[in-house]
């Protein structure tokens, strides 16, 4: 998952490297190629991004998301450290 992360970058002229700290990115990945996906695929986006909604208001800065059926099927992540 995305987090804090430093990269490292090359000055072309010094040729030293240096430290970038990247600003936090939310990620989120979805896999829709499974049976609860089938009758109604919207309404079942739909049910995992507002899942997803209660989860962010409650607090946590990342989580799997699990289909109707219970299978893992993505995860999302603020790119940030808990709080608590």
């Amino acid at each position: 998952m995305v987090g804090f992360s430093y990269p490292y970058t090359r000055d072309p002229v010094t040729g030293l490297s240096s430290a970038v700290k990247c600003a936090p990115v939310f990620s989120l990945k979805i896999e829709t190629d499974n049976a609860a996906f089938e009758d109604d695929p919207n309404e079942e986006l739909a049910r995992l991004l507002e899942k997803a909604a209660q989860r962010l208001r409650a607090g946590y800065v990342r989580d799997s998301l699990r289909d109707a059926n219970g299978n893992t099927v993505g995860s999302w992540d603020t790119g940030r450290k808990a709080q608590r």
